[in-house]
């Protein structure tokens, strides 16, 4: 709807160190990750900014359900490595208003998938799954 936006910031789930020596963990903001509405992927579409912002204007008014592609994000090895994933989400806009916030507080995180976290499996032999090597090292519990 004209008029209408969503406004909203990106975040890797994951905590990186503060600037000040790392002491205090903060959000990293994802820059390159596409949202889009879902049934209208070409024509109401963003990408977020090296502050994981966004902004998706002529949004529609009401419930709408959006996709949010983190695969193409700055730093993302889809599908060859770590990556992040591609997920949908339900929002809502109150038409006419520029400030509406994704999902209700702007804010959307994104967890890392490590390389080798997905495995295929047998539909007739039992399969087992692990977790990846780098993961097991850094939570070995």
């Amino acid at each position: 709807m004209t008029g209408t936006a969503i406004i909203g910031r990106v975040f890797a789930s994951e905590l990186v160190a503060g600037p000040d020596t790392g002491a205090n963990a903060v959000n990293k903001p994802l820059e390159g990750v596409i949202v889009t509405v879902d049934g209208m992927e070409q024509t109401l579409r963003t990408t977020t900014d090296a502050q994981g912002n966004f902004k998706l204007t002529n949004s529609p008014a009401g419930r709408f359900f959006v996709h949010i592609d983190g695969r193409p994000a700055k730093g993302s090895s889809y599908p060859s490595g770590a990556y992040h994933p591609l997920v949908g989400k339900a929002w809502e806009a109150a038409p006419g208003r520029q400030d509406n916030l994704a999902g209700g507080t702007g804010e959307i995180y994104l967890p890392l998938i490590k390389a080798g976290t997905f495995q295929p499996v047998s539909a007739t032999q039992d399969t087992p799954i692990t977790f990846p090597p780098d993961v097991l090292a850094a939570n070995p519990a």
